[in-house]
């Protein structure tokens, strides 16, 4: 079905561009076969033809539209829901930044058919069919009509190619951008001690779209001229010729048109640049997030003279063991949320890790003559839950499958609805018990509290063996911190579970604490 429809709407799209072109190019010859035509001039049927092509291009045109749009949400449903089961094998199925920029990337790849293809398929189709119909009645007006063709066509590929260079650009800006801010705000609680604050500057990104946006107006511009000199061109001809039967109107009136039926795809090409980008962000960066996973089962996790890359923080000396519980504590701004990252190799670090007792910088040696392996070693047996777990637009069954590993779901294996509810109860969110229910964008939004428990029930229904809680009770009452430490003490009996937290609630049976201010 996800084959079908976009062909279907294609060729409703097709139909659609002609028939509206065609409307203009019968009802310009009716007006000038009116003009010279006797009494027995049949006015009827040109009159019915018309009619008949108005309503084939609304028809066709909603018929488009619906189909366009109901495929755009399918593909786009089942684009992002693939790509975070393939983001889960990784160490967060939470991660804002990476699921924010999936949001944007999944939505450009989608929408192709509905914003690129569609559109200029018409265009460029109705260009084709029109040189046709010169070169089989028209003979004699040729030449103007082929000066419009090439250099419509030079002004058309000249527009993708300087956009998709622009698009580039743009792309690695607001990548920078966004980076400066997420470092900005994570700054902002040290922002009163900076003499000489700067904010991200977003400039650079306003004056790339600007320049893309002149460049459509010199293109709409040069069409028009180029129009304007062809229609000249064809009036020469007709007075040289003397030819002013009704059948050479339809060349004038395509090209007064063409404005309408080739130039407006002008404004379409971002479409395509967006794509191109994202398609390739997408086949790049997730496939080789897959490829540079250790998936060896973790038994321990030993970090020597390990530190976050560019971090102040010392150095740190410390055993990760199975079914022990281990929280790390410190003031905000310690380094407990990079000392995470680091951990589960979403950052890189100094000194070394050691997976069940050998290092980890043996196995990427092993590994590094991969050309799809990277320099990051993100470990498959690991979860890292943030701060502010990330909510994935959609049912609260799909948020709560995330936690499944890709490598084993299939139709047949999804967690039940049954251990659904049990879970959602266990971290005390008995009232989101509709498991069709939508939550996140456009749906019902949650709370902090119930974000966070959102990422715990993640975590219990994960099957991985070490488990990363970055500030779990931030934000709780003291019943929902009780509910949380029952649920932490629980996963203990059969995983590892390392908790960083300035926050250390009573009945919290912790193995060791690991003092970041102090050590």
């Amino acid at each position: 079905m996800l084959t079908k429809k976009p062909i279907i709407a294609l060729i409703l799209a097709l139909v659609h561009a002609l028939s509206g072109l065609t409307l203009l190019l019968v009802s310009s010859w009716f007006i000038a076969a009116s003009a010279v035509a006797g009494v027995s001039f049949n006015y009827m049927l040109p009159a019915v033809i018309i009619r008949a092509l108005a309503l084939m291009r609304i028809a066709s045109g909603y018929g488009e539209m619906w189909l366009s749009h109901h495929q755009l949400l399918e593909s786009l449903a089942h684009l992002r829901l693939s790509l975070f089961n393939n983001m889960q094998g990784s160490t967060s199925v939470s991660r804002a930044s990476d699921t924010d920029k999936l949001n944007y990337q999944s939505q450009d790849v989608a929408s192709i058919w509905t914003g690129w293809i569609n559109q200029n398929a018409g265009a460029l189709l109705s260009l084709l069919l029109l040189t046709g119909f010169v070169l089989w009645q028209l003979v004699a007006f040729s030449v103007p009509w082929l000066i419009f063709l090439t250099m419509a066509l030079l002004i058309y590929i000249w527009l993708i190619m300087s956009g998709l260079v622009l698009a580039q650009k743009k792309q690695q800006i607001r990548t920078s951008l966004e980076s400066q801010i997420e470092h900005h705000f994570d700054a902002a609680n040290i922002w009163h001690m900076q003499k000489n604050l700067q904010h991200p500057d977003a400039s650079a990104l306003y004056k790339n779209v600007q320049t893309n946006q002149v460049k459509i107006e010199w293109a709409i511009s040069g069409l028009l001229i180029l129009s304007l000199f062809c229609i000249t061109l064809l009036v020469i001809k007709m007075n040289t010729l003397g030819n002013n039967t009704p059948i050479v109107m339809i060349l004038p009136m395509a090209l007064l048109g063409a404005l309408d039926w080739f130039g407006r795809t002008f404004f379409s090409h971002h479409r395509l640049h967006d794509y191109i980008i994202g398609n390739k962000i997408i086949n790049s960066n997730y496939s080789t997030i897959s490829n540079s996973r250790v998936k060896d089962k973790i038994e321990s996790i030993e970090l020597k003279q390990f530190k976050p890359k560019g971090s102040a923080s010392k150095e740190l000396d410390i055993t990760f063991a199975e079914q022990q519980l281990h929280l790390i504590a410190g003031s905000s701004g310690s380094g407990k949320s990079r000392l995470f990252k680091a951990i589960a190799g979403l950052i890189d670090f100094d000194g070394d890790l050691f997976l069940n007792s050998r290092s980890i910088k043996d196995k990427y040696n092993e590994r590094k003559a991969e050309s799809s392996f990277s320099d990051k070693c993100i470990l498959d047996d690991v979860l890292y839950v943030e701060q502010t777990p990330y909510v994935l637009s959609g049912t609260l069954r799909q948020n709560l499958q995330l936690a499944q590993h890709s490598a084993h779901r299939n139709a047949n294996s999804l967690i039940d609805d049954n251990k659904l509810i049990e879970v959602l109860k266990t971290v005390g969110l008995d009232q989101l018990s509709n498991l069709e229910q939508w939550v996140g964008s456009g749906g019902r939004q949650l709370s902090g509290g119930e974000t966070k428990r959102l990422g715990l029930a993640r975590a219990i229904l994960s099957t991985k063996r070490y488990i990363l809680l970055d500030e779990p009770f931030e934000g709780l009452d003291q019943q929902n911190i009780d509910k949380v430490v029952n649920v932490i003490n629980s996963l203990t009996t059969s995983r590892c579970v390392i908790i960083a937290s300035h926050i250390y609630p009573e009945g919290l049976n912790f193995d060791n604490k690991i003092d970041l201010d102090s050590y």
